[in-house]
Protein backbone atom coordinates (compact mmCIF):
# COMPACT_ATOMS: atom_id res chain seq x y z
CA UNK A 1 0.00 0.00 0.00
CA UNK A 2 1.22 3.77 -0.35
CA UNK A 3 1.52 6.41 1.39
CA UNK A 4 -1.43 7.83 0.29
CA UNK A 5 -3.95 5.03 0.21
CA UNK A 6 -2.48 4.54 3.91
CA UNK A 7 -3.16 7.74 5.31
CA UNK A 8 -6.14 7.92 3.74
CA UNK A 9 -7.66 4.96 4.53
CA UNK A 10 -7.90 6.35 7.95
CA UNK A 11 -8.48 10.28 7.33
CA UNK A 12 -10.89 11.36 10.19
CA UNK A 13 -12.17 13.92 7.87
CA UNK A 14 -11.64 15.80 5.12
CA UNK A 15 -11.54 19.32 6.83
CA UNK A 16 -8.94 20.34 9.38
CA UNK A 17 -11.13 19.81 12.58
CA UNK A 18 -8.39 21.40 14.91
CA UNK A 19 -8.71 24.78 12.86
CA UNK A 20 -10.84 27.24 14.59
CA UNK A 21 -13.99 27.56 12.37
CA UNK A 22 -13.17 31.22 10.67
CA UNK A 23 -10.03 29.70 9.26
CA UNK A 24 -12.18 26.88 6.88
CA UNK A 25 -15.36 29.05 6.11
CA UNK A 26 -16.37 28.32 3.04
CA UNK A 27 -16.42 31.93 2.25
CA UNK A 28 -12.81 33.09 1.46
CA UNK A 29 -11.20 36.30 1.59
CA UNK A 30 -8.88 35.86 -1.93
CA UNK A 31 -5.94 37.73 -3.66
CA UNK A 32 -5.88 37.26 -7.28
CA UNK A 33 -1.98 37.86 -7.74
CA UNK A 34 -2.14 37.62 -11.14
CA UNK A 35 0.16 40.07 -13.70
CA UNK A 36 -2.54 39.86 -16.43
CA UNK A 37 -5.54 41.85 -15.74
CA UNK A 38 -7.54 40.21 -18.58
CA UNK A 39 -7.17 37.16 -16.41
CA UNK A 40 -8.15 38.37 -13.58
CA UNK A 41 -11.31 40.25 -13.88
CA UNK A 42 -13.23 36.78 -15.21
CA UNK A 43 -11.87 35.30 -12.93
CA UNK A 44 -12.70 37.82 -9.88
CA UNK A 45 -16.14 38.30 -11.30
CA UNK A 46 -16.74 34.60 -10.94
CA UNK A 47 -15.16 34.12 -7.51
CA UNK A 48 -17.49 37.35 -6.05
CA UNK A 49 -20.27 35.69 -7.48
CA UNK A 50 -19.82 32.81 -5.34
CA UNK A 51 -19.53 34.92 -2.64
CA UNK A 52 -15.89 35.22 -1.89
CA UNK A 53 -14.00 38.19 -1.06
CA UNK A 54 -11.57 38.86 -3.95
CA UNK A 55 -8.67 41.73 -4.38
CA UNK A 56 -6.83 41.71 -7.57
CA UNK A 57 -3.16 42.64 -6.92
CA UNK A 58 -0.62 42.72 -9.74
CA UNK A 59 2.17 43.48 -6.98
CA UNK A 60 1.74 40.23 -4.70
CA UNK A 61 2.61 38.80 -7.68
CA UNK A 62 5.99 38.14 -6.32
CA UNK A 63 4.94 38.18 -2.68
CA UNK A 64 3.07 40.12 -0.30
CA UNK A 65 2.94 42.97 -1.09
CA UNK A 66 2.24 44.57 2.86
CA UNK A 67 3.15 43.06 6.15
CA UNK A 68 -0.71 43.27 7.21
CA UNK A 69 -1.55 41.67 4.31
CA UNK A 70 -4.48 38.76 5.71
CA UNK A 71 -5.67 36.57 3.32
CA UNK A 72 -7.38 33.15 3.03
CA UNK A 73 -6.31 31.94 -0.19
CA UNK A 74 -3.68 33.37 -2.68
CA UNK A 75 -3.81 32.27 -6.83
CA UNK A 76 -0.90 32.56 -8.63
CA UNK A 77 -0.21 32.68 -11.95
CA UNK A 78 1.80 29.41 -12.71
CA UNK A 79 2.61 30.15 -16.04
CA UNK A 80 5.35 32.89 -14.73
CA UNK A 81 8.95 30.84 -13.91
CA UNK A 82 8.67 33.49 -10.73
CA UNK A 83 5.74 31.66 -9.34
CA UNK A 84 7.59 29.23 -7.50
CA UNK A 85 9.34 32.49 -5.57
CA UNK A 86 6.31 34.04 -5.35
CA UNK A 87 4.34 30.69 -3.26
CA UNK A 88 7.46 30.54 -0.68
CA UNK A 89 7.03 34.43 -0.18
CA UNK A 90 3.33 33.88 0.41
CA UNK A 91 3.92 30.87 3.11
CA UNK A 92 6.59 33.17 4.59
CA UNK A 93 4.02 35.32 5.72
CA UNK A 94 1.88 35.16 8.88
CA UNK A 95 -0.45 33.91 9.09
CA UNK A 96 0.36 32.01 5.63
CA UNK A 97 -2.70 31.61 3.05
CA UNK A 98 -3.41 28.55 0.94
CA UNK A 99 -1.83 28.61 -2.56
CA UNK A 100 -3.56 27.69 -5.57
CA UNK A 101 -1.50 27.67 -8.82
CA UNK A 102 -3.69 28.43 -12.29
CA UNK A 103 -2.35 27.12 -15.51
CA UNK A 104 -2.63 24.55 -18.43
CA UNK A 105 0.88 24.08 -19.96
CA UNK A 106 3.56 21.45 -18.75
CA UNK A 107 6.08 24.33 -17.64
CA UNK A 108 2.93 25.28 -15.09
CA UNK A 109 2.37 21.23 -13.95
CA UNK A 110 6.40 21.27 -13.39
CA UNK A 111 6.29 24.44 -11.79
CA UNK A 112 3.35 23.27 -9.11
CA UNK A 113 4.87 20.27 -8.22
CA UNK A 114 8.21 22.22 -7.32
CA UNK A 115 5.74 24.44 -5.29
CA UNK A 116 4.06 21.29 -3.51
CA UNK A 117 1.13 23.49 -4.47
CA UNK A 118 -2.13 22.62 -5.86
CA UNK A 119 -2.72 23.31 -9.78
CA UNK A 120 -6.01 23.98 -11.24
CA UNK A 121 -6.33 24.72 -15.35
CA UNK A 122 -7.04 28.62 -15.99
CA UNK A 123 -10.29 26.96 -18.14
CA UNK A 124 -11.52 24.91 -15.18
CA UNK A 125 -15.10 24.93 -14.68
CA UNK A 126 -16.31 27.26 -11.86
CA UNK A 127 -17.65 24.41 -10.10
CA UNK A 128 -14.18 22.49 -9.92
CA UNK A 129 -12.80 25.33 -9.09
CA UNK A 130 -14.68 26.03 -6.24
CA UNK A 131 -13.89 22.39 -4.97
CA UNK A 132 -10.28 22.96 -5.16
CA UNK A 133 -10.38 26.34 -3.30
CA UNK A 134 -12.35 24.13 -0.49
CA UNK A 135 -9.95 21.65 -0.09
CA UNK A 136 -6.69 24.02 -0.63
CA UNK A 137 -8.33 26.40 2.47
CA UNK A 138 -8.95 23.11 4.47
CA UNK A 139 -5.28 22.31 4.25
CA UNK A 140 -3.56 26.05 3.82
CA UNK A 141 -1.39 24.75 6.77
CA UNK A 142 -0.04 21.76 4.49
CA UNK A 143 2.27 24.20 2.40
CA UNK A 144 5.49 23.18 4.93
CA UNK A 145 6.14 21.29 7.38
CA UNK A 146 8.18 24.05 9.78
CA UNK A 147 7.99 24.93 13.74
CA UNK A 148 5.56 28.42 12.92
CA UNK A 149 3.28 26.54 11.27
CA UNK A 150 2.95 23.95 13.60
CA UNK A 151 2.63 25.77 16.30
CA UNK A 152 -0.07 27.85 14.29
CA UNK A 153 -1.88 24.70 13.46
CA UNK A 154 -2.09 23.27 16.41
CA UNK A 155 -2.50 26.03 18.71
CA UNK A 156 0.54 26.63 20.56
CA UNK A 157 1.68 30.01 20.66
CA UNK A 158 4.99 31.18 20.74
CA UNK A 159 7.90 29.65 20.43
CA UNK A 160 10.19 28.52 23.41
CA UNK A 161 13.36 26.28 23.32
CA UNK A 162 13.85 23.80 20.42
CA UNK A 163 13.50 20.62 22.48
CA UNK A 164 10.34 21.74 24.49
CA UNK A 165 8.69 23.11 20.95
CA UNK A 166 9.54 19.62 19.81
CA UNK A 167 7.91 17.91 22.50
CA UNK A 168 4.73 20.24 22.48
CA UNK A 169 4.92 19.51 18.35
CA UNK A 170 4.86 15.55 18.43
CA UNK A 171 2.11 15.39 21.72
CA UNK A 172 -0.34 17.95 19.47
CA UNK A 173 0.35 16.01 16.54
CA UNK A 174 -1.10 13.28 18.07
CA UNK A 175 -4.59 13.96 17.10
CA UNK A 176 -3.85 15.68 13.67
CA UNK A 177 -6.29 15.03 11.12
CA UNK A 178 -4.85 13.11 8.70
CA UNK A 179 -5.88 14.59 5.85
CA UNK A 180 -2.88 17.40 6.65
CA UNK A 181 -0.23 14.70 7.42
CA UNK A 182 -1.30 13.18 3.47
CA UNK A 183 -0.62 16.13 1.93
CA UNK A 184 2.22 17.16 3.46
CA UNK A 185 3.86 13.69 3.43
CA UNK A 186 2.95 12.81 0.15
CA UNK A 187 5.72 15.25 -1.39
CA UNK A 188 8.20 13.53 0.52
CA UNK A 189 7.49 10.11 0.18
CA UNK A 190 10.47 9.39 -1.49
CA UNK A 191 12.66 11.25 0.42
CA UNK A 192 15.45 9.59 3.39
CA UNK A 193 14.48 10.12 6.86
CA UNK A 194 17.26 11.37 9.01
CA UNK A 195 17.01 12.25 12.94
CA UNK A 196 18.88 15.29 14.19
CA UNK A 197 20.15 15.30 17.56
CA UNK A 198 16.61 16.52 18.89
CA UNK A 199 15.33 13.00 18.90
CA UNK A 200 17.73 11.06 21.98
CA UNK A 201 16.58 14.43 23.33
CA UNK A 202 13.21 13.77 23.12
CA UNK A 203 13.63 10.13 24.38
CA UNK A 204 15.32 11.06 27.42
CA UNK A 205 12.86 13.47 28.47
CA UNK A 206 9.90 10.63 27.84
CA UNK A 207 8.45 12.67 24.89
CA UNK A 208 8.22 10.07 22.75
CA UNK A 209 5.37 6.90 23.61
CA UNK A 210 7.20 3.34 23.34
CA UNK A 211 5.92 2.96 19.61
CA UNK A 212 7.29 6.23 18.55
CA UNK A 213 10.32 5.45 19.97
CA UNK A 214 10.23 2.18 17.62
CA UNK A 215 9.62 4.07 14.94
CA UNK A 216 12.24 6.65 14.98
CA UNK A 217 15.00 4.04 15.65
CA UNK A 218 14.52 3.54 11.96
CA UNK A 219 15.53 7.12 10.83
CA UNK A 220 18.63 6.34 10.10
CA UNK A 221 19.04 7.56 6.67
CA UNK A 222 18.09 4.47 4.97
CA UNK A 223 14.72 4.27 4.84
CA UNK A 224 12.06 6.41 2.63
CA UNK A 225 8.72 7.98 3.70
CA UNK A 226 6.83 5.42 2.07
CA UNK A 227 8.51 3.00 3.53
CA UNK A 228 8.49 3.92 6.71
CA UNK A 229 4.41 4.39 6.71
CA UNK A 230 3.40 1.38 4.69
CA UNK A 231 6.27 -1.38 5.45
CA UNK A 232 7.89 -0.03 8.48
CA UNK A 233 5.61 0.00 11.26
CA UNK A 234 2.73 -1.66 12.07
CA UNK A 235 0.90 1.83 12.85
CA UNK A 236 0.95 3.42 9.55
CA UNK A 237 -0.72 6.51 11.17
CA UNK A 238 1.07 7.09 14.28
CA UNK A 239 4.46 6.65 12.14
CA UNK A 240 2.65 9.30 9.45
CA UNK A 241 1.65 11.58 12.32
CA UNK A 242 5.06 11.43 13.79
CA UNK A 243 7.23 12.35 11.13
CA UNK A 244 5.14 15.18 10.40
CA UNK A 245 6.04 16.27 14.20
CA UNK A 246 9.88 15.26 13.55
CA UNK A 247 9.77 17.30 10.25
CA UNK A 248 7.90 20.52 11.76
CA UNK A 249 10.06 20.68 14.68
CA UNK A 250 13.50 19.75 13.16
CA UNK A 251 14.07 16.80 14.66
CA UNK A 252 14.00 15.05 11.20
CA UNK A 253 15.69 15.99 7.75
CA UNK A 254 14.42 14.54 4.65
CA UNK A 255 16.46 14.43 1.74
CA UNK A 256 16.26 12.91 -1.77
CA UNK A 257 18.59 10.20 -1.54
CA UNK A 258 20.91 9.26 2.02
CA UNK A 259 22.14 12.67 3.30
CA UNK A 260 25.83 10.65 3.14
CA UNK A 261 27.52 7.84 2.88
CA UNK A 262 28.43 7.76 6.97
CA UNK A 263 27.29 4.31 6.98
CA UNK A 264 27.39 1.42 4.97
CA UNK A 265 24.09 0.99 4.63
CA UNK A 266 23.82 4.38 3.44
CA UNK A 267 26.67 3.88 1.05
CA UNK A 268 25.48 0.35 -0.47
CA UNK A 269 21.91 2.57 -1.09
CA UNK A 270 23.64 5.75 -2.69
CA UNK A 271 25.76 2.92 -5.04
CA UNK A 272 22.97 0.88 -6.40
CA UNK A 273 20.87 4.07 -7.21
CA UNK A 274 23.46 5.12 -8.87
CA UNK A 275 24.51 2.20 -11.12
CA UNK A 276 20.54 1.50 -11.57
CA UNK A 277 20.03 5.39 -13.13
CA UNK A 278 23.20 4.82 -15.20
CA UNK A 279 22.46 1.60 -16.02
CA UNK A 280 19.17 2.89 -17.73
CA UNK A 281 20.54 5.56 -19.52
CA UNK A 282 23.64 3.71 -20.80
CA UNK A 283 22.00 0.76 -22.09
CA UNK A 284 18.54 2.27 -23.41
CA UNK A 285 19.35 1.04 -27.24
CA UNK A 286 21.63 -1.39 -26.17
CA UNK A 287 23.14 -5.16 -28.12
CA UNK A 288 22.64 -8.07 -25.91
CA UNK A 289 26.87 -7.89 -25.65
CA UNK A 290 27.02 -4.30 -23.85
CA UNK A 291 24.11 -5.74 -21.15
CA UNK A 292 26.53 -8.68 -20.36
CA UNK A 293 30.14 -6.93 -21.20
CA UNK A 294 30.90 -9.57 -23.47
CA UNK A 295 32.85 -9.78 -26.91
CA UNK A 296 31.69 -11.43 -29.91
CA UNK A 297 34.24 -14.28 -29.07
CA UNK A 298 32.43 -14.97 -25.79
CA UNK A 299 31.66 -18.73 -25.27
CA UNK A 300 28.64 -20.09 -23.30
CA UNK A 301 31.15 -19.85 -19.78
CA UNK A 302 32.13 -16.40 -19.62
CA UNK A 303 28.43 -15.28 -20.89
CA UNK A 304 27.12 -17.34 -17.92
CA UNK A 305 29.95 -15.75 -15.68
CA UNK A 306 29.20 -12.67 -16.70
CA UNK A 307 25.38 -12.71 -15.75
CA UNK A 308 26.03 -14.15 -12.22
CA UNK A 309 28.24 -11.30 -11.72
CA UNK A 310 26.05 -8.91 -12.55
CA UNK A 311 24.14 -10.63 -10.25
CA UNK A 312 25.46 -9.69 -7.82
CA UNK A 313 24.61 -5.79 -8.16
CA UNK A 314 21.43 -6.16 -9.97
CA UNK A 315 19.39 -9.33 -8.90
CA UNK A 316 16.10 -8.43 -7.51
CA UNK A 317 16.41 -10.68 -4.44
CA UNK A 318 19.94 -9.25 -3.35
CA UNK A 319 18.43 -5.38 -3.96
CA UNK A 320 14.50 -6.24 -2.08
CA UNK A 321 15.95 -5.84 1.69
CA UNK A 322 16.88 -2.15 0.46
CA UNK A 323 14.73 0.87 0.15
CA UNK A 324 15.64 2.65 -3.25
CA UNK A 325 13.23 4.98 -3.52
CA UNK A 326 11.77 5.61 -6.23
CA UNK A 327 14.52 3.95 -8.40
CA UNK A 328 13.02 0.68 -7.22
CA UNK A 329 11.28 0.35 -10.14
CA UNK A 330 14.50 0.38 -12.45
CA UNK A 331 15.23 -3.39 -10.75
CA UNK A 332 12.90 -5.75 -12.60
CA UNK A 333 13.45 -4.14 -16.05
CA UNK A 334 17.07 -4.02 -15.53
CA UNK A 335 17.01 -7.84 -14.39
CA UNK A 336 15.05 -8.63 -17.24
CA UNK A 337 17.32 -6.94 -19.91
CA UNK A 338 20.18 -9.32 -18.18
CA UNK A 339 18.34 -12.36 -18.31
CA UNK A 340 17.24 -11.82 -22.05
CA UNK A 341 20.76 -11.16 -22.88
CA UNK A 342 22.18 -14.10 -20.97
CA UNK A 343 19.43 -16.59 -22.93
CA UNK A 344 20.16 -15.60 -26.11
CA UNK A 345 23.55 -15.72 -26.11
CA UNK A 346 23.78 -18.87 -24.33
CA UNK A 347 21.88 -20.48 -27.61
CA UNK A 348 24.14 -21.23 -30.51
CA UNK A 349 20.95 -21.13 -32.59
CA UNK A 350 19.65 -17.70 -30.88
CA UNK A 351 22.90 -16.66 -30.71
CA UNK A 352 23.53 -16.93 -34.55
CA UNK A 353 20.20 -15.27 -35.39
CA UNK A 354 21.15 -12.59 -33.22
CA UNK A 355 24.48 -11.59 -34.79
CA UNK A 356 22.86 -11.42 -38.26
CA UNK A 357 20.36 -9.16 -36.73
CA UNK A 358 22.88 -6.41 -35.33
CA UNK A 359 24.88 -6.65 -38.33
CA UNK A 360 22.26 -5.97 -40.61
CA UNK A 361 21.67 -2.99 -38.19
CA UNK A 362 25.01 -2.07 -37.66
CA UNK A 363 24.62 1.37 -39.01
CA UNK A 364 22.21 2.31 -36.60
CA UNK A 365 24.07 1.14 -33.49
CA UNK A 366 27.02 2.13 -30.91
CA UNK A 367 28.21 -0.71 -29.30
CA UNK A 368 31.72 -1.22 -28.10
CA UNK A 369 31.46 -4.25 -27.27
CA UNK A 370 29.73 -6.17 -30.44
CA UNK A 371 31.40 -3.64 -32.80
CA UNK A 372 34.74 -1.86 -31.55
CA UNK A 373 36.99 -4.53 -30.21
CA UNK A 374 39.87 -5.38 -32.14
CA UNK A 375 41.89 -8.68 -30.90
CA UNK A 376 41.38 -9.04 -27.22
CA UNK A 377 44.50 -10.69 -26.61
CA UNK A 378 46.87 -7.79 -28.23
CA UNK A 379 44.52 -5.54 -26.04
CA UNK A 380 45.31 -7.80 -22.76
CA UNK A 381 48.98 -8.29 -23.67
CA UNK A 382 49.27 -4.27 -23.61
CA UNK A 383 47.45 -4.16 -19.98
CA UNK A 384 49.65 -6.87 -18.70
CA UNK A 385 52.94 -4.77 -19.62
CA UNK A 386 51.44 -1.72 -18.07
CA UNK A 387 50.74 -3.41 -14.77
CA UNK A 388 54.23 -4.96 -14.83
CA UNK A 389 55.64 -1.43 -15.15
CA UNK A 390 53.34 -0.25 -12.60
CA UNK A 391 54.74 -2.90 -10.41
CA UNK A 392 58.40 -1.49 -11.55
CA UNK A 393 57.45 2.27 -10.87
CA UNK A 394 57.92 3.33 -14.32
CA UNK A 395 54.45 5.13 -14.46
CA UNK A 396 54.65 6.93 -17.94
CA UNK A 397 55.72 3.42 -19.43
CA UNK A 398 52.85 1.80 -18.07
CA UNK A 399 50.58 5.02 -19.20
CA UNK A 400 51.69 3.77 -22.58
CA UNK A 401 50.92 0.41 -21.77
CA UNK A 402 47.27 0.73 -20.59
CA UNK A 403 46.41 2.99 -23.46
CA UNK A 404 46.98 0.84 -25.81
CA UNK A 405 45.21 -1.50 -24.16
CA UNK A 406 42.14 0.80 -24.08
CA UNK A 407 42.62 1.12 -27.28
CA UNK A 408 42.01 -2.12 -28.67
CA UNK A 409 39.41 -2.80 -26.45
CA UNK A 410 36.86 0.62 -25.71
CA UNK A 411 34.87 0.45 -22.98
CA UNK A 412 36.44 -2.03 -21.07
CA UNK A 413 35.98 -0.99 -17.39
CA UNK A 414 39.21 -2.59 -16.28
CA UNK A 415 41.53 -0.65 -18.28
CA UNK A 416 39.40 2.46 -18.42
CA UNK A 417 40.51 2.60 -14.25
CA UNK A 418 44.44 1.36 -14.20
CA UNK A 419 44.57 3.90 -16.76
CA UNK A 420 43.26 6.51 -14.45
CA UNK A 421 45.70 5.13 -11.64
CA UNK A 422 48.57 4.97 -13.74
CA UNK A 423 47.89 8.99 -15.03
CA UNK A 424 47.59 9.90 -11.66
CA UNK A 425 51.00 8.25 -10.78
CA UNK A 426 52.74 9.41 -14.09
CA UNK A 427 51.66 13.29 -13.28
CA UNK A 428 52.64 13.65 -9.92
CA UNK A 429 56.31 12.00 -10.68
CA UNK A 430 56.06 14.77 -13.09
CA UNK A 431 55.32 17.26 -10.58
CA UNK A 432 51.89 17.87 -10.50
CA UNK A 433 49.40 18.90 -7.68
CA UNK A 434 48.47 16.21 -6.51
CA UNK A 435 45.04 17.14 -4.79
CA UNK A 436 43.57 18.67 -7.97
CA UNK A 437 45.23 15.13 -9.75
CA UNK A 438 43.74 12.65 -7.76
CA UNK A 439 40.54 14.15 -7.84
CA UNK A 440 40.11 14.54 -11.43
CA UNK A 441 40.93 10.95 -12.28
CA UNK A 442 38.81 9.59 -9.33
CA UNK A 443 36.11 10.98 -10.58
CA UNK A 444 37.31 9.69 -14.27
CA UNK A 445 37.54 6.62 -12.84
CA UNK A 446 33.90 6.30 -11.21
CA UNK A 447 32.02 7.19 -13.99
CA UNK A 448 34.08 4.70 -15.91
CA UNK A 449 32.76 1.80 -13.78
CA UNK A 450 28.73 3.46 -12.78
CA UNK A 451 26.39 0.90 -13.99
CA UNK A 452 28.71 -1.72 -14.64
CA UNK A 453 29.02 -5.08 -13.72
CA UNK A 454 31.61 -5.01 -10.83
CA UNK A 455 34.55 -6.18 -11.99
CA UNK A 456 37.32 -7.35 -9.60
CA UNK A 457 40.53 -5.72 -10.86
CA UNK A 458 38.36 -2.17 -11.54
CA UNK A 459 37.37 -1.81 -8.28
CA UNK A 460 41.00 -2.56 -6.88
CA UNK A 461 42.10 0.51 -9.24
CA UNK A 462 39.43 2.50 -8.29
CA UNK A 463 39.86 1.26 -4.29
CA UNK A 464 43.99 2.46 -5.10
CA UNK A 465 42.24 5.92 -6.11
CA UNK A 466 40.57 6.19 -3.14
CA UNK A 467 43.28 5.20 -0.89
CA UNK A 468 45.51 7.80 -2.78
CA UNK A 469 42.45 10.66 -1.81
CA UNK A 470 42.28 9.64 1.78
CA UNK A 471 39.11 8.19 1.72
CA UNK A 472 40.21 4.45 2.61
CA UNK A 473 36.11 4.01 3.44
CA UNK A 474 35.48 4.17 0.24
CA UNK A 475 38.35 1.89 -1.13
CA UNK A 476 37.36 -0.81 1.74
CA UNK A 477 33.69 -0.40 0.26
CA UNK A 478 35.37 -1.03 -3.91
CA UNK A 479 37.41 -3.61 -2.15
CA UNK A 480 34.47 -5.44 -0.70
CA UNK A 481 33.27 -5.95 -3.68
CA UNK A 482 35.83 -7.28 -6.08
CA UNK A 483 36.17 -9.51 -3.04
CA UNK A 484 32.08 -10.79 -3.22
CA UNK A 485 32.89 -11.08 -6.82
CA UNK A 486 36.38 -12.96 -6.76
CA UNK A 487 37.08 -13.69 -2.65
CA UNK A 488 40.64 -15.02 -3.39
CA UNK A 489 41.50 -12.19 -5.22
CA UNK A 490 45.34 -11.37 -3.93
CA UNK A 491 45.61 -7.86 -4.90
CA UNK A 492 41.92 -6.86 -3.03
CA UNK A 493 43.21 -9.29 -0.01
CA UNK A 494 45.93 -7.60 0.48
CA UNK A 495 45.35 -3.50 0.04
CA UNK A 496 42.26 -4.61 2.05
CA UNK A 497 44.82 -5.69 5.22
CA UNK A 498 46.72 -2.52 4.47
CA UNK A 499 43.71 -0.52 5.22
CA UNK A 500 43.02 -2.36 8.32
Amino acid sequence: MTILYILQKHSLSLALRCLAPAQFRLLATIVLSLADLGAAMPLQELLESKGHAVTWSSESASGPAHKSANFDLVILDAEQASCVAACEAWRDHDPPPGVLFLGRSQEASQRSAQARATLIASNAAAATLEEEIAKVLSLRFAGRMSGPYARALLGLGAATDALTDAARIVKGARQLDLALVRECLRWRAYDYVSATELVPALRERRALTVPEVDVTRLLDGTHTVQQLVSAHSGDGILTGRLLWALFSAGAAQATRGPPDEATPARRVITATRKHLQARQLRLANATHYDVLEVGRDANAQRVDYAARTLAVRYAPDRLAAIDLGEVAPLVAGTWQQILIARQVLMSPADRANYDRSIDANRAKLKSPWAFEIGDPTVAEDFFRRGQQALVAGEAFKAVSGIAGACRNHPDHPTYEAYLCWARFRAEVDRGGERDALIGKERQTAEQALLGRRPWPLALVALALLCSADNDPDSARFHLGEALSVDPKLPIAKQLLGRLG
